[in-house]
């Protein structure tokens, strides 16, 4: 492990998305500056597309949102190629066994999970000094979820013969957890976006293969054009 990776901090962004069965969250992590960056790229893409803010379940056939949420999520590939952010979401089954039982907390459960995922992001990105930025939701004690996390430890990678002796750990170390409005916060909107395909992708995954299998015979698309952005396409190829 690199030591230098211990003078750094992370920060993350997160949001959640749900339909009946499958509930995500999605997180998008870096350091500060590459963060502030990506930040600046998303803003320009609001405003070039004159859309104030973006989420998944806004988009549907409205034309600048289509595109503005194309881009984010080219920008944000980009970005995360060039090894600057991590995006990562998690999922789980409501009809699962494990969570398919009578008297479900599903407040505390995802808490629960919010914990696995900002576990999984530092480890992965071998930084243990975080701060978390999620979407504002006053129903979900993120404050319990940072202290529950900075009283667990991490074995550090040793070198075996170090290993004969001792065993380091690493303490998680949250320094603040500030919930974000989205409307001013383009990550947090990013973070929607990602979450929100990915619920409906699984929910909508039996409607999408049958979409797709017509689609080969003749030209279709996924959701019909209302008649604004129809209008608005016109004046656009003029």
């Amino acid at each position: 492990m690199n030591n230098k990776s211990y003078q750094y901090i992370l920060d993350i962004y997160s949001d959640e998305s749900g339909g009946r069965r499958f509930k995500f969250l999605s997180a998008i992590s870096g350091l500060k500056s590459d963060l502030d960056d990506l930040s600046d790229h998303l803003k320009s893409i609001l405003l070039s597309n004159d859309v104030k803010e973006i989420k998944f379940d806004g988009v549907r056939t409205h034309l600048p949102k289509i595109k503005t949420a194309k881009k984010f999520f080219e920008v944000a590939v980009e970005f995360a190629v060039n090894g600057k952010i991590r995006v990562d979401i998690i999922i789980w089954d409501l009809q699962d066994s494990r969570h398919s039982v009578l008297g479900r907390d599903d407040k505390e459960n995802l808490e629960r999970m919010y914990y696995h995922l900002l576990k999984n992001i530092t480890i992965r990105w071998k930084i243990f000094s975080c701060n978390f930025y999620p979407d504002e939701h006053s129903e979900y004690d993120y404050q319990k979820i940072i202290d529950y996390l900075n009283r667990t430890k991490y074995p550090r990678e040793e070198p075996n013969i170090l290993k004969l002796f001792r065993e380091k750990r690493i303490k998680f170390n949250f320094k603040e957890v500030v919930p974000q409005q989205s409307h001013n916060q383009p990550l947090i909107q990013l973070a929607d976006l990602f979450a929100g395909f990915g619920c409906f992708s699984r929910e909508k995954a039996v409607e999408f293969g049958k979409w797709k299998k017509q689609k080969e015979n003749r030209n279709l698309t996924l959701f019909p054009l209302e008649e604004s952005t129809f209008e608005e396409k016109k004046g656009v190829n003029k």
